[in-house]
């Protein structure tokens, strides 16, 4: 009887992972084998967006002297502070807070900002977080109030002093009629007792 030996060949099976429908926006990354296990890794880099602010003055190109070299700005996102700048005249009164997040727990997040108040002057804020905020500050200069009211000062003086002249002039000529009849009728009662002391003289 014939021995055959056989050799059992066996090749092993080499395994795979992949990711199906990897969600929108992530990208996939996988690690490992099949005897030390996979990791799939979805990695998301969250949006971001940057807020810029503009600075304007309308104050007659600071005609007083009052306008600040900085001011401070504040930014919030759905309310609550976040961050805060400095605004120079030296940057063009210009900044931009940079790397915000768009959203948060899947909402967008809503930015808004204020200015500390600047002396002397009132502000205005408009604008949103995609188009950029301008805040303005207006401040009507002193002066040109100062230059109305004068005037009308002066005007109200020299109609004063033109009533008060109007007023002397018409007593004097009151005064003057009276005095001009009362020296005509003593003329006419001088002139009768004169003519009335003749008449006896004569008689």
């Amino acid at each position: 009887m014939e021995t055959v030996n056989y050799k059992a060949v066996t090749e092993e099976n080499i395994y795979t992972v992949r990711e199906v429908d990897v969600p929108d926006g992530y990208t996939c990354e996988i690690e490992g084998d099949d005897d030390t296990g996979f990791t799939i890794t979805n990695t998301y880099t969250p949006e971001e967006i940057s807020v810029s602010v503009t600075k304007s003055w309308d104050d007659a190109d600071d005609q007083d002297g009052l306008r600040p070299e900085s001011i401070t700005i504040c930014l919030y996102a759905d309310g609550a502070e976040i961050d805060s700048a400095e605004v120079m005249a030296s940057d063009g009164w210009t900044y931009t807070f940079t790397d915000l997040a768009k959203y948060a727990g899947g909402e967008e997040i809503v930015y808004s900002i204020t200015e500390d108040a600047v002396d002397g002057y009132t502000t205005a804020i408009s604008g949103d977080s995609s188009a950029g905020f301008t805040i303005t500050n207006t401040h009507t200069p002193e002066s040109s109030d100062s230059g109305t009211t004068n005037s009308g000062s002066t005007s109200g003086t020299s109609a004063s002093t033109t009533s008060s002249s109007s007023v002397q002039t018409g007593d004097d000529a009151a005064i003057f009629l009276w005095v001009a009849i009362m020296l005509v009728a003593a003329s006419g009662i001088a002139v009768t007792v004169a003519y009335g002391r003749k008449r006896k003289r004569n008689r």
